[in-house]
């Protein structure tokens, strides 16, 4: 059937199914990656292959969970140790020490970064991610949209890789991405309004059609960059309609990848790298269970013709047999040696549990001799400080274009404090300050702090060396590197004033000491002074 639209939009649409097409070719030998890392870690999620009915029970052929728990683990330790909700895990620069140095912009930055962040956690940013950090270790690659919401200024959805494809620049940056997916007419209606839609999308409505409409969300960028530098574009793949053409200010999709070997689009992940072991540790499972069937409750070796009726295996149970016939006996060759099966498998499941990081995330303090406090936090810096190499990745691939989604949002919409005259049209730069991005910063202050210790005894010489050292730049350096806000550290001109008030303090204090010493002396002289007045008159 033809659906009536100008040339221009048949030819959008026909390039845009086109290309998706293509991508999904491309992306096929993945499809089946997929399908087998998710039957084993994230059974819920396993039909990108294979098609899920609703209720369908999952899971049911799998016999060993350790994959599945140490995914789990893994996504919890990664929504700690980037996407805290209690902490705010960014902050916002500009590079340039000539606006970093200056008192108020640092206070507009961090305003806007708190306010940044009390939006965040006022959307369902904290459960959409923990999503996205499941697809990372299953997967390898994760795929968030970031929306406009009238309530909550922003509204994230963590998308399934099945819908998606992807395709990177000349740099290796994804900057295009298809979502192909489902909806009922009604859910196109809700979606742009009545009043923009097509009149076929209306009349399916109303005759109450609750077919499935397979359509492609396309998002790629504009050459030009205007009026949006990233166009957007929603397509009916089977009427090759285009149903509506927008786009963005900043990109709305965030794709980021475990790792990335050269050449490939799509990222690998632990998931992917356990999965031989966590195929075997599933058969090994599978068979223990089988074995242990067997020595509760082995086969029987029954004579020939000698039951009567048949074999009664429940409690209790009478089985009658013929006189003279022979003894029904248990049928196991050599003895089932079960808690071999036990050892062979836990050494798997311990490969599983380290290739999903376990290891470095759980820090077993229970073992050995105690530890001390500052034992503990050593242990635990080095550990984030090995995590922050892995992670480094979802810094630039997921952080970075959530946090300047957010940003141009709020921009727009005036829900950010007006800013300083010096930095109007200047662009800024992200610093992140989560767990792990401040582990690794406090290994500069360790840094600090040696050196300071190394030199106390040459300072107990020679006090004057002491001049080489900046005090307030050092303190305001460790400040910096424990995240204090700054709020709590006085400004340059608070600072002033407080050097001005120490020092008049100090004069006064000096003139009081000087006026007591005077005060002493005299009352020591004058009365000697009398006295030898008194002797020259006699």
């Amino acid at each position: 059937m033809e659906y009536p639209q100008s040339e221009a939009n048949k030819a959008k649409a026909k390039a845009i199914i086109e290309a998706q097409e293509r991508r999904i070719s491309r992306r096929s030998v993945w499809e089946t990656h997929w399908q087998e890392c998710l039957d084993y870690i994230i059974p819920r999620k396993g039909d990108v292959v294979t098609k899920n009915i609703d209720g369908e029970k999952k899971g049911i052929e799998l016999y060993d969970s350790t994959a599945t728990l140490a995914n789990e683990l893994l996504a919890s330790a990664l929504h700690g140790m980037l996407t805290n909700p209690s902490t705010r895990f960014f902050d916002l620069v500009f590079g340039d020490p000539e606006f970093d140095d200056d008192d108020m912009v640092k206070e507009w930055l961090q305003e806007v970064a708190n306010r940044m962040f009390m939006v965040l956690n006022n959307s369902n940013f904290q459960t959409e991610i923990h999503e996205i950090y499941l697809d990372l270790g299953a997967l390898g690659t994760a795929a968030l949209f970031m929306g406009e919401h009238d309530e909550n200024v922003v509204h994230f959805s963590a998308r399934h890789m099945k819908e998606i494809t992807v395709e990177e620049n000349n740099l290796g940056l994804i900057d295009s991405v298809d979502r192909l997916f489902e909806w009922k007419p009604r859910h196109i209606i809700q979606e742009f309004g009545e009043d923009k839609v097509p009149p076929f999308v209306l009349e399916a409505h109303r005759k109450g059609c609750e077919d499935l409409w397979q359509v492609i969300h396309a998002t790629y960028p504009v050459p030009d960059g205007k009026p949006h530098p990233v166009a957007s574009c929603y397509v009916l793949k089977e009427q090759q309609f285009v149903l509506h053409e927008g786009g963005f200010h900043e990109e709305p999709w965030a794709v980021p990848r475990w790792t990335k070997t050269s050449g490939e689009t799509y990222g690998r992940g632990p998931g992917m790298n356990v999965l031989p072991d966590t195929k075997m540790a599933n058969a090994m499972m599978k068979t223990i269970i089988e074995g242990g069937q067997m020595a509760v409750k082995p086969p029987l070796q029954v004579p020939d013709d000698g039951v009567v009726g048949r074999v009664r295996l429940t409690p209790s149970g009478l089985t009658v047999v013929r006189a003279g016939a022979e003894q029904i006996r248990p049928l196991i060759a050599g003895d089932t040696r079960i808690d071999y099966g036990f050892e062979l498998v836990n050494d798997v499941r311990q490969r599983i549990r380290q290739g999903f990081l376990t290891d470095k995330i759980q820090l077993n303090q229970s073992q050995g001799t105690p530890k001390t406090a500052t034992e503990i936090d050593q242990i635990v810096d080095q550990s984030l400080r090995f995590m922050g190499p892995v992670l480094g990745r979802q810094h630039f691939e997921l952080l970075r274009p959530m946090i300047n989604r957010v940003f141009g949002i709020m921009d727009r919409r005036g829900l950010l404090p007006e800013a300083p005259a010096k930095i109007q049209g200047k662009k800024f730069d992200v610093r992140y300050s989560s767990v792990v991005a401040r582990a690794q910063r406090m290994a500069e202050g360790s840094n600090l702090n040696r050196a300071i210790a190394a030199i106390a005894p040459i300072l107990q010489l020679d006090p004057k060396a002491a001049l080489l050292i900046n005090s307030f730049d050092a303190v305001r350096y460790i400040l910096d590197i424990y995240g204090a806000p700054q709020k709590v550290i006085r400004n340059q001109k608070e600072l002033q004033t407080e050097l001005g008030k120490l020092a008049d303090a100090q004069a006064q204090q000096a003139q009081i000491q000087k006026e007591q010493h005077e005060a002493e002396m005299a009352s020591k002289v004058l009365p000697g002074a009398a006295a030898m007045a008194q002797v020259q008159k006699a």
